[in-house]
């Protein structure tokens, strides 16, 4: 579809009106027996102006499922209250449609104008043909079905009063819910895409176990689509090694990993991932193959793991569960490494330059 035409589709989505969500729907005081946020993915939105919310109720249970999957767990119940966050889809609106009757209230909450987002030509085509997809073309079910409208500040209220809005305003959301997050990192070039698709499963095994780790490397879109399905990774663009550097001085990991697959390549390669992990304060896990193995101390600062992916994923949680341990490894390895700069080997046929 060309530019001109999607402008074409994007200008149908009012459908009359002002184009925002008036509730015309009423569930006649059924009592709320549980509660389920239907939500794009997991998302700032919910997060912001829902979770805090909903996680101090207690009672009635919550649940949230995802508007781009209709499983049979997410089902609505005799007296379920539904949130709409932002979005919508064709799959969701039918199943509550067909399930209205059961319904106690369907809310929804906008914590943007979305229809002007939609009339707004500066911005991206793509972002307002996702408002359309979700949003614009389901207005008009929507009212139907919609008993409330939460709108995130008193002039989104003020502008749209006559839809009968409730102002929900934002709340601090914290970094993190429990325990720090830990952040692991694999800072490695386009060199390594082997060890970068090895690494998929065992970052996936790894994050579905602990749920306050946070994984960090560099790549571009192809290593981002290997990483697309795993929660919780960040894709840095590759940057040029003074750039590194700066980056390294100001980032602080928790885990670093070099893993080395056998190829003629590897077999040269040099134990500089040591080095790497001792800049940015980490603990280091690495192939239990040479460069590592021989010079790695296992145990004292450093792991060396053999390639299976089990036991990476396990080493990764160990040391996750082991901050103590992660300390004395990484502090171990920058001693080691600082000890080195301070007496270093000479340069093979050149002879150290005299003071005068």
């Amino acid at each position: 579809m060309g530019r001109e035409s999607e402008e074409n589709v994007l200008g149908k989505v009012l459908l009359g009106g002002d184009g925002m969500i008036r509730p015309m729907a009423s569930y006649a005081g059924k009592p709320i027996r549980d509660i389920l946020v239907l939500e794009h993915g997991r998302n700032p939105t919910t997060d912001i102006y829902l979770r805090p919310r909903l996680k101090k109720l207690g009672n009635p249970p919550v649940r949230y499922a995802d508007i781009r999957n209709a499983a049979r767990s997410d089902e609505v119940h005799e007296g379920t209250f539904v949130i709409i966050c932002r979005y919508m889809s064709s799959v969701w609106l039918r199943k509550l449609r067909n399930s209205r009757r059961q319904l106690a209230g369907v809310a929804y909450l906008a914590d943007d104008d979305m229809p002007a987002a939609l009339r707004d030509g500066t911005l991206p085509l793509r972002y307002r043909a996702k408002l359309f997809r979700y949003y614009g073309r389901h207005v008009a079910a929507l009212s139907a079905i919609v008993s409330q409208l939460w709108l995130s500040t008193p002039d989104l209220a003020k502008k749209y009063k006559d839809c009968g809005p409730t102002v929900v305003s934002p709340v601090f959301v914290p970094a993190f819910d429990e325990a720090p997050m830990v952040r692991i990192a694999y800072h490695a070039t386009a060199a390594h895409l082997a060890e970068l698709r090895w690494l998929v499963g065992v970052v996936a095994a790894v994050q579905e176990r602990c749920p306050n780790t946070l994984f960090e490397i560099f790549g571009d879109r192809a290593v981002r689509r290997l990483f697309l399905d795993v929660p919780r990774v960040v894709v840095l663009h590759p940057m040029s090694w003074p750039d590194y550097l700066a980056y390294a001085s100001s980032c602080r990991c928790d885990i670093g990993l070099a893993p080395l697959l056998p190829s003629d390549t590897n077999a040269g390669r040099a134990p500089v991932k040591f080095f790497d992990m001792a800049r940015i304060g980490a603990a280091g896990i690495f192939s239990d193959v040479p460069p590592y193995a021989g010079f790695v101390h296992d145990g004292v600062d450093g792991v060396l793991v053999r390639n299976e992916s089990p036991a990476w994923s396990e080493e990764i949680a160990r040391l996750v569960s082991s901050p103590t341990r992660r300390q004395q490894l990484a502090a171990a390895a920058l001693e080691r490494c600082m000890r080195a700069l301070g007496n270093p080997s000479q340069l093979p046929g050149l002879l150290p330059v005299s003071g005068r």
